[in-house]
């Protein structure tokens, strides 16, 4: 009896020692990565991505989301047409030319042809151009001809008085020749002298147009820099649910050691049958997350890849090169540039600048409208075509017209509740201007802030793992002495697995943050050195 029961106690404590000596084994192999499987993750002062195989920088990942990006390249059109309503306005400094011409022929009735003749042709053309300065000058110069043909009445001179011969001869000289041309050469000056005076009011709306434009090119370039981070995030949202996969496997394979256990310890008679069926409602239960995670990360690879408009068969497996060190960071530097470069405070800076500018026009349209006009032109009229030119070159016939034309409604009232609310819209600049600086401070410290919060997070749960990791690998040694239930070892297994997640959500929470305070100072593309207009749609029709 005492034989049997010495032998039975060698073989449970040789079990236990080989138990115990495989557990180390496997906890080894385990955290060499072995068995794990855990996500392909590296760390660097400089986060990085990896793309069909290839590592490429954030800055070439920046780049590469600006020229495949749905968003982004539709939003790079509206920055195109920043400039639409100041090209618009810039349309009435433009040189216009004027042409016209046209072909008259006349048969004259009884009662006109002593006077005009039987019949007559012209033919008229004229060419001018036209330009308006942004000084309020209206300049035109241009030329006419009219060239005249007419038929005088045809009579018989045996049939005629010497009395009629000599009233023919007289009205026939008063009539002119019946052939000539008319030119016309002409120039004209108009000034605005009091409420547009030399363009004062031009240059103030054209200058509100071209800041609109800016501050509309601003806004969309910022919303673009969200887009950027926005692409990155979900980059790394594969990773995080790709490596959420892989801890889906691992929480499975060790459920599946932690059943192997229970089953020897059931067949040891040191635990009870029902913990094996409790075993197995884990293995289901963890098959199930597997499926999930394989889901979400095919759904998270999938939008992935719509979002940079890659191919489905590019290869991104999950990986990715993560900054872990904390940088350098200056509130009082930081808000300075803030304030430099932030597309709603200089927005905000702007608008106040348009209210002003505005206030100023609406002020200046309470004066009269005083404008002076000078016409100058010279014509002649000769048989001759060159004659005639030759004659209004030489100012044989000159005309000069000057003329004042003052306009003044004697009770504006739409002039004075313009100018009325232009006073308030500038007050509502002020206070708008006010709010964002302050928007902009707070934005800052929550981004600087959060960078901190993240960084810490990311330590904090680095540890977690560790002593989680730990945590498990002893509660598995005492279910292999049949210690612990595997309802407890559950516990750990869960606490490992939710450790490392946590840890690489938290890293990449880090790095995000660091993204987003670069937008929060709207410094994303000169950190990595890229040129936004460089990829601004040019037009090459």
């Amino acid at each position: 009896m005492n034989t049997r029961l010495s032998t039975l106690i060698i073989i449970v404590l040789t079990v236990f020692f080989f138990d115990a000596y495989a557990l180390k084994a496997q906890e080894k192999e385990g955290r060499n990565g072995n068995n794990m499987k855990p996500a392909t993750v590296e760390l660097a002062d400089e986060p990085a991505v990896v793309i069909g195989g290839v590592r490429i920088t954030l800055a070439q990942a920046i780049r590469q989301a600006i020229q495949q990006n749905y968003d982004i390249l539709a939003g790079s059109y509206d920055v195109a047409m920043s400039d639409t309503y100041y090209e618009q306005f810039q349309k009435k400094y433009s040189i216009f030319l004027n042409a016209e011409g046209g072909y008259k022929y006349q048969k004259n009735i009884d009662a006109q042809v002593f006077a005009y003749g039987e019949k007559y042709q012209s033919l008229d053309t004229s060419v001018s151009l036209a330009k308006m300065f942004d000084t309020g000058t209206t300049v035109a110069a241009g030329v006419s001809h009219t060239y005249m043909d007419k038929t005088p009445q045809s009579y018989d001179p045996s049939l005629l008085t010497p009395t009629q011969l000599e009233v023919l001869s007289l009205f026939g000289g008063m009539m002119g020749p019946n052939q000539y041309n008319i030119p016309v050469l002409f120039v004209s000056v108009q000034q605005e002298l009091l409420k547009n005076g030399f363009g004062y009011n031009e240059r103030r709306q054209a200058q509100i147009l071209k800041n609109a434009g800016k501050m509309q090119k601003d806004q969309i370039v910022s919303m673009l820099s969200m887009v950027v981070v926005g692409v990155i995030a979900d980059y790394w949202t594969v990773v995080l649910n790709k490596t959420q996969l892989d801890n889906a496997e691992l929480q499975l394979q060790e459920t599946k050691k932690v059943r192997n256990i229970v089953v020897r310890n059931v067949n040891l008679g040191l635990a009870d049958g029902f913990n094996i069926n409790y075993s197995n409602l884990l293995v289901a239960g963890a098959e199930a997350s597997v499926i999930s995670a394989r889901q979400k990360y095919q759904d998270a690879l999938r939008t992935f890849l719509t979002t940079v408009n890659l191919g489905e068969d590019v290869n991104v497996a999950g990986s990715a090169v993560f900054g872990n060190v904390m940088p350098g960071l200056d509130e009082e530097s930081a808000l300075k540039t803030a304030y430099e470069k932030r597309a709603d405070f200089r927005n905000a800076l702007l608008a106040v600048e348009n209210a002003r500018l505005e206030l100023e026009m609406l002020s200046r349209d309470a004066m009269p409208s005083l404008t002076a006009e000078l016409n100058m032109s010279t014509m002649a009229q000769n048989e001759n075509f060159g004659g005639a030119y030759g004659d209004a070159a030489a100012f044989k016939y000159p005309s000069f017209e000057a003329r004042v034309k003052m306009t003044y409604p004697l009770d504006d009232r739409e002039q004075v509740i313009n100018e009325r609310n232009a006073r308030f819209k500038m007050k509502q600049a002020q206070i708008n201007l006010d709010k964002t600086r302050r928007t902009v401070r707070d934005d800052i410290k929550s981004k600087m802030e959060a960078v901190n919060t993240a960084h810490e997070l990311y330590k904090k749960a680095s540890e977690a793992h560790v002593q989680a990791e730990a945590f498990y690998y002893k509660m598995l040694q005492s279910l292999q002495r049949g210690r612990l239930s595997s309802a407890d070892v559950k516990n750990g297994l869960d606490a490992m697995v939710s450790s490392r997640q946590q840890e690489l959500t938290a890293l990449v929470y880090f790095n995000v943050s660091m993204l987003q305070f670069e937008v929060a100072k709207n410094e994303l593309f000169e950190r990595y050195e890229i040129n936004v207009d460089d990829y601004i749609p040019k037009d090459t029709k």
